[in-house]
């Protein structure tokens, strides 16, 4: 009998933690003790998040790797010209500005060997339910897109199939601290 190795980070496996639980993957995964709980540094896109005021000691990495999906958009102004013999068509488009990242954090909320499910979920709804900019220490987004900060915007904790995991889904937009204008 052949023993089947699985590596949880193959593209091949199409890898979403939001989506495992409910395929049965984690089960699988585990059942060829496979680690579920990774070091955070063995994780590839480990993101944390943890309040300015209190620093490093308020850090809560997400348990598994999450997905992380970033997008923007350009703020453009289209303008009609005004031309009566109709040679020119279209519009003068003027670029304004560029507005806030939309980030998407997307991930399976499981119980880690210091905290409970119940633990991890009340754990991050204090980050959720905090009423100001969060710090988010991710590399792929604090070095890729130079986001240091997110206000989480809504969230999503969808039915998922057992009792040992939770999806979960932030929605959040990228804050500038450093933007004080006067209007």
């Amino acid at each position: 009998m052949s023993t089947i190795t699985i590596n949880p980070y193959t593209p091949a496996w199409g890898y979403n933690p939001a989506t495992m639980a409910q395929a049965g993957m984690l089960r699988l995964l585990r059942s060829h003790n496979i680690p579920v709980d990774i070091p955070y540094d063995n994780k590839i896109v480990p993101v944390s998040l943890q309040l300015p005021e209190i620093g490093e000691s308020s850090r809560f990495t997400l348990p598994l790797d999450p997905l992380v999906s970033v997008s923007g958009k350009n703020n453009i102004v289209c303008r009609n010209i005004a031309c009566n013999d109709g040679s020119i068509h279209g519009t003068v488009k003027e670029k304004w500005n560029r507005d806030d990242w939309d980030i998407t954090i997307a991930g399976l909320m499981i119980a880690d060997q210091y905290r409970s499910l119940n633990d991890n979920i009340q754990l991050l709804r204090t980050y959720i339910e905090y009423n100001k900019a969060i710090e988010i220490v991710c590399e792929y987004l604090n070095v890729g897109y130079e986001i240091l900060y997110v206000v989480i915007e809504s969230f999503d904790f969808p039915f998922t199939k057992g009792e040992d995991y939770q999806t979960y889904t932030l929605k959040c937009k990228s804050d500038d601290s450093n933007i004080n204008l006067l209007i």
